[in-house]
């Protein structure tokens, strides 16, 4: 029986467990040896024995070309945002300003070759700016001037170098379409490009001779038995030359006529080069775009819109990606200036469009929410779950919320009559733009209805919550009931829940 695992040595099997057993080299030879440059395994660079230059040169191609131009574009059109998450302002505040130095859109656009070669490479540009070490630029660099060993590192291949120099770390972003464990460069679509790439540039050829041939009329020149081979060939010259100029002198005995073809028995051949070309062309875009459907003349309004969608697919996929090599700038950057225990924020690229619609079903979960905790005193937990599609256990305990509202009642202590809202609470302040739209909303619509005499009742307190050098709630009473002492109980504390609520609320959103 043959040992394909090496023995634990006495030290238990827990060592077998800890170990990488599954290697590169063990499975494919010892030949390569660990840190050398692994050749690229693209299949179509291998048997044609060439590089990523063959690549290259097919984006001269106009089909190609145009569609790379076009999924490009694509992507370079989505917005940047950095999401908080846990990170703290001035970790945010920092990148901002990092990021404000850099050239977002064509380092996007540079990462996005990684989907056209399998990888792409940018290099970051350090610099001291004031008291922090920020990114100058970062520049994207051929992919020929890098390769990658068996682990999956990247090498700079410098002049000179037989086995490359591994990149220093916080130095290069990466970015790789579908690295796998045997294949470190990614996989490029111009790979599945290539034979049709190919056929459609040689059959092209072969129809311009087709058209050259039976698309014009021919010249049949004549002349007698006894003519000599020298003469037929000075005639057989006139009529090469008279296709482009139009023009011979022959002599009076020999003779030229015109043979033309009505075409009615070549029209299938010419037929067959144009679907022969317009399946290169259709195998091209399925390759780069996932679909054909809006890139032919015969498309309708349907498959139009179904090739759309799928072409958005594969945008997002290129988005992430791009975000995925992009992240680790924001951790080196906080990790030169702040910490390497700060949370960082993630960075995202996401449509204008998007945005609108997460704040509308923003506004629609919260207007569900509100009809769920009306309804909740009527319905169990799982007829409500199970309605309006909550996640399991989504809900509090019913002690749970008796403690809450007992708890907001006693930050609002005021009473009210019947049928009306009581005033309410806010969790803490987050950096949700759609939490600050609703609240500046409500902020609009209650200013909206101040009366002025309610205005001109509010102007002496704040006068004089200024001069005290005070602006807190118990300030807020003091004013009341200096300046309006014969002010009756529930018309002062109705005055002052809505001075609250307007103060929490300005608050809240300048904060």
């Amino acid at each position: 029986m043959i040992e394909h695992f090496p023995k634990s040595g006495g030290r238990g099997e827990i060592t077998l467990l800890l170990n990488e057993l599954a290697t590169w080299q063990a499975a494919e030879g010892g030949w390569l040896f660990t840190g050398w440059p692994l050749p690229n395994p693209d299949p179509i660079l291998r048997a044609m024995g060439a590089a990523l230059p063959t690549y290259r040169r097919m984006l001269y191609d106009a089909h190609v070309g145009g569609l790379a131009r076009r999924r490009r574009a694509a992507v370079k059109s989505l917005e940047y945002r950095l999401e908080p998450g846990r990170a703290k302002t001035k970790t945010i505040k920092l990148l901002e300003n990092a990021f404000a130095r850099i050239d977002v859109s064509a380092l996007v656009g540079g990462l996005w070759e990684a989907t056209l070669f399998g990888f792409a490479c940018a290099e970051i540009l350090w610099e001291k700016h004031g008291d922090f070490v920020l990114p100058k630029a970062v520049l994207t660099k051929p992919q020929e001037w890098f390769s990658f060993d068996s682990r999956g590192v990247l090498l700079f291949m410098a002049m000179g170098s037989a086995t490359g120099i591994p990149v220093p770390e916080r130095k290069f972003l990466l970015a790789r379409q579908d690295p796998s464990l045997k294949n470190p460069y990614g996989i490029a679509d111009l790979a599945r490009c290539f034979w049709p790439y190919t056929f459609k540039k040689g059959g092209l050829k072969f129809w311009l001779q087709f058209v050259e041939k039976y698309g014009s009329p021919k010249l049949v020149g004549k002349f007698d038995r006894n003519t000599s081979e020298k003469e037929q060939n000075d005639l057989l010259e006139l009529l090469k030359a008279c296709v482009q100029d139009a023009v011979m002198v022959i002599p009076n005995d020999n003779s030229v006529e015109t043979l033309a073809t009505d075409g009615s028995g070549l029209s299938g051949a010419a037929e067959n080069y144009e679907a022969f070309l317009r399946f290169c062309r259709s195998e091209i875009s399925i390759a780069l775009l996932g679909q054909d459907q809006t890139t032919e003349a015969d498309t309708n309004h349907a498959s139009a819109t179904a090739g759309l969608e799928v072409a958005t697919d594969i945008r997002d996929a290129d988005a992430a990606m791009i975000q995925a090599a992009i992240q680790p700038l924001l951790r080196w950057i906080v990790d030169l200036n702040i910490s390497h225990e700060a949370e960082i924020p993630e960075f995202i690229l996401y449509e204008q469009e998007d945005a609108v619609a997460n704040v509308e079903t923003d506004f629609k979960k919260a207007a569900r929410d509100k009809a769920v905790a009306e309804l909740r005193q009527y319905y169990t937990d799982e007829y409500l779950e199970e309605t309006y599609h909550l996640p399991s256990g989504s809900l509090l305990e019913r002690e749970n919320v008796g403690e809450i509202a007992a708890a907001s009642q006693q930050m609002n202590p005021q009473k009210h009559g019947e049928g009306e809202e009581q005033a309410p609470t806010f969790a803490e302040q987050g950096n949700s733009l759609v939490k600050e739209a609703n609240a500046q909303i409500e902020v609009d619509a209650f200013n909206a209805d101040l009366s002025p005499a309610f205005e001109d009742m509010l102007a002496p307190l704040i006068e004089r919550m200024v001069k005290a050098g005070e602006l807190s709630e118990k300030a807020l009473a003091e004013a009341v009931a200096a300046e309006y002492p014969e002010m009756k109980l529930e018309e002062t504390a109705e005055f002052l829940a809505r001075a609250r609520f307007v103060c929490r609320l300005w608050g809240y959103v300048n904060a």
